[in-house]
């Protein structure tokens, strides 16, 4: 699955992901994480969302006032996983780049129909935001 393996204790191995399986990840999931800095402070913001992907875009609303769309734009990263606790294993995939508003009536017919992601948290959230992955990696670890 991945391109290396590196050796833990006798019981459990760490994998670093190749791009194309962070890619596959991704595209299992439907909440994940932005993170975006705000202009002061100190530490990144993350707020949880949901997400489509969308020809190997990260694709997901915002509300047109919200903290997302007034910051995140430009430039943010995007984190998802998948964790068994009870097991110890798990993976996760980390992947940054341009995040930009899609809103032109081009851009959005270029979404499959039924392909956006319909938001848990209630409000409106019709603004359309796509990170376009620039790095992109991803770890799991294995129990033997």
């Amino acid at each position: 699955m991945g391109t290396d393996t590196i050796e833990g204790d006798d019981e459990s191995s760490f994998i670093v992901l190749a791009r194309q399986t962070c890619f596959n990840l991704l595209a299992t999931r439907d909440v994940g994480r932005v993170a975006f800095t705000i202009e002061g402070d100190a530490a990144p913001t993350v707020l949880p969302v949901n997400y489509a992907m969308v020809d190997e875009g990260i694709v997901f609303r915002s509300a047109l006032a919200g903290a997302i769309m007034r910051h995140a734009r430009g430039y943010a990263a995007f984190q998802v996983d998948s964790l068994d606790e009870e097991r110890h294993e798990g993976w996760s995939v980390l992947a940054s780049g341009r995040c930009e508003w899609v809103r032109g009536t081009e851009e959005l017919s270029r979404i499959p129909q039924g392909r956006l992601p319909q938001p848990w948290a209630e409000g409106v959230r019709d603004q359309v935001l796509r990170i376009t992955p620039g790095r992109l990696s991803g770890r799991q670890i294995h129990q033997h």
